[in-house]
């Protein structure tokens, strides 16, 4: 497990398409940064639920690694598995079986490692 250097946050995924951004073109990177911290410090929503949010846009897409990022983030702020299960139903809603399916099998090797 990792910790993201700009929250602070333990994580157990590679998040380094961030430094490669970084490398690559120094002044999109800066730019996407404002742009990230302007959405962690205007929104009315709290952090659990931005982060439950964006959980459920990445099990639409079925990026497993995000559903995962998403999911440790939520339950750093203060998600249940219950809500998380409920981020992985409402998927179904949108994405269909493979949406819910990522989504939960996902969730639930993360309980597992967790032992929760």
């Amino acid at each position: 497990m990792v910790e993201n250097v700009s929250t602070k946050i333990p994580i157990s995924i590679d998040i380094s398409h961030w430094d490669m951004m970084k490398e690559f073109d120094q002044g999109m990177y800066e730019k996407m940064m404002i742009f990230r911290q302007h959405m962690a410090e205007n929104l009315e929503m709290d952090k659990k639920m931005i982060e439950l949010v964006v959980m459920g846009m990445c099990s639409i897409i079925r990026d497993r690694e995000a559903i995962r990022l998403h999911a440790e983030r939520a339950l750093y702020f203060g998600a249940t598995k219950r809500e998380l299960f409920e981020v992985a139903a409402i998927s179904f809603l949108v994405g269909g079986v493979p949406s819910y399916r990522d989504t939960a099998l996902t969730l639930k090797k993360l309980f597992q490692e967790r032992g929760i």
